[in-house]
Parts: structure tokens; sequence; C-alpha cells
């Protein structure tokens, strides 16, 4: 096992071998390509004053298991966690303001993704479950899901895999 503590400095260099991270309490912010293909990465834990996971954060990761968010997480910009491919799980805060395109793009293992309720949708890109497990079941199962741009809400056919649906 080796431990790396994650300062977000500007001029951080990060070891290519690390198997564990864990976030600084005063990092407010994952920088772009910070962890890129450390592929003995296998979990990471935020700090509760991370806001935001900045573009390819966590790309080519193929190893990472476990990843315990922020509390008060509130962005993940596109390809954070392009091709985490054994990401099974993750449960998003309710301070999470924005999901941008792809953010989970190729995590082929991701079986299950909480959003928060109450969560504005119109601010979660549809295409965040590209070519995971999800969107896979979903299309083995005949079962389409659908983003309604207008009222913001998100609709998968006969069962609720993703999304949160409104009712109102």
């Amino acid at each position: 096992m080796k431990l790396y503590i994650y300062r977000g400095l500007d001029d951080e260099e990060i070891p290519w071998d690390i198997t564990h991270v864990i976030v600084e309490d005063k990092v407010t912010v994952i920088k772009a390509r910070a962890f890129f293909a450390r592929m003995n990465l296998v979990s990471v834990i935020m700090g509760d004053k991370l806001k935001r996971i900045e573009v390819s954060a966590f790309p080519n990761c193929c190893y990472i298991r476990f990843i315990r968010l922020s509390k008060t997480l509130e962005y993940i910009e596109m390809f954070a966690f392009y091709l985490c491919e054994s990401l099974e799980a993750l449960f998003l805060p309710s301070t999470l303001i924005s999901i941008e395109i792809w953010a989970f793009y190729d995590c082929q293992s991701m079986r299950l993704l909480i959003l928060p309720n109450g969560i504005n949708l119109s601010n979660i890109h549809h295409d965040i479950i590209f070519r995971t497990i999800i969107q896979q079941t979903a299309a083995n199962a005949g079962v389409s899901y659908e983003f309604d741009d207008d009222d913001g809400i998100a609709r998968i056919g006969k069962t609720g895999l993703v999304m949160r649906v409104s009712t109102e």
C-alpha cells in the first residue's frame, strides 16, 4: 500500500505508484489531470471542503474501486472519472450542483449512481452514464431513458436506475 496526501498545489507531483489517496481537508479543487493514469490507485477519500473535481481529474485510473466524495462537492467536470473501469458505485452529495457530459464515461463496472433528492436535473448532462453497466443494463432490457431539457426531469423507462423521477 502506498498512501499519498493530496494538497492541491499547482506544482504538485503525484507519484505514479500510489494506491490510496487522502485529499487534505483544506483542498477545494482537484485539479485537471491531477491523477491521470495512476493505474495502481484503488481508493480516494476526499476532505469535506472540496467543491470541484476538474476535467479529467481521474482518467484511466483503471483499478479505482472506492471513492468517498466530499460532503460539500458542487461540480464534477467532464471526463472526471473517464475509464475508471473498476468503479462500481457512487453516492453523490446533496450539495452537488452540476455534472458535466461524460463525467463517468467508460466506467464499465458502474452499477449504481445515486443522485441526491432535490437535485436540479437541468444541471446534469444526460450522457453522464455513457458506456457504463447502467446504460448497458437499460439497453439490454429494452429500457431507454430520456432527459427533458424543458422541465429538467429525467425518466428511465420501467425503472429508476439512475435519475430521480419527479412526481409533480
